[in-house]
């Protein structure tokens, strides 16, 4: 463990600075009190640069306000990213083809050996929970929910990895094929039905992300005018200070304010 005299100077300041700016913003939510309610509304950044290297994210249907994309990651048209979902590029590049989902709790990050980019295709599902480190995986390929995709491997067209499979290192996933197990093993090919059948998943999980994009507008929305209702209603107040309770709002459906 590193001394106070091994620490640079310059990190001390920058220390020093950072705890007086955290008492600066206790004290200031303590004085703010009971109209700590009237503060603007802050949206968590989703997006974010790694090295001044900023994501770029082509029109997607639907980034959950949980979901954190960062670094030098280029996603394609229509995808979506959910909730609690990370994408990081941190040590290397993620590609993300058209039409891709990552679904919630899905990590994809860089590696730091030989192997550091993520290549997905188009039309490429990760569903909940499943890990995808340095690999390549090609088009309309399914990522069961707990699966993990290890550096170095190579996942072919039209394949579906059940959930909770582990592919290992440097491992090559023949096309159109079902694979299961730790490590991934050959199950079978797919038939037509399945992949017609995989394919109407995905569209269904597109479908669920442009109304998920509608609901958390409306509900942002919701909250915007809920605070602005506040605004008008503090503003026609006898007098806050001294009387702490406020006249009933014209409008019937909203609920008579008193402040604590």
């Amino acid at each position: 463990m590193a001394t106070a005299k091994q620490i640079p100077l310059i990190a001390r300041v920058g220390q020093s600075i950072r705890e007086v700016g955290q008492a600066f913003q206790r004290t200031g939510s303590f004085l703010r009190g009971r109209y700590a309610h009237l503060d603007d509304l802050q949206r968590t950044r989703r997006v974010n640069p790694f090295l001044n290297i900023m994501p770029q994210i082509k029109g997607n249907k639907f980034l959950a306000p949980s979901a954190s994309v960062i670094g030098d990651v280029l996603m394609g048209e229509g995808c979506t990213v959910w909730y609690n979902a990370l994408v990081r590029a941190d040590r290397g590049k993620v590609l993300v083809g058209n039409n891709c989902h990552i679904m919630d709790r899905a990590l994809i990050r860089t590696g730091i050996l030989s192997v550091r980019d993520v290549r997905l295709g188009d039309n490429v599902v990760i569903e909940s929970g499943a890990t995808v480190l340095p690999c390549k995986v090609g088009n309309n390929v399914w990522v069961g929910a707990n699966a993990v995709l290890l550096e170095g491997c190579q996942v072919g067209d039209g394949t579906v990895i059940a959930p909770g499979t582990v592919v290992t290192e440097f491992q090559e996933l023949l096309p159109n094929m079902m694979y299961s197990g730790i490590a991934a093993t050959e199950s079978r090919p797919l038939t037509e039905e399945e992949r017609k059948e995989v394919a109407e998943r995905r569209h269904a999980v597109s479908g669920l992300g442009v109304q998920h994009t509608t609901h958390c507008e409306e509900a942002t929305a919701a909250i915007v005018k809920d605070k602005e209702t506040l605004r008008e209603l503090l503003a026609t107040k006898v007098d806050p200070l001294e009387a702490g309770t406020m006249r009933t709002p014209r409008d019937p459906t909203l609920p008579s304010y008193k402040l604590a």
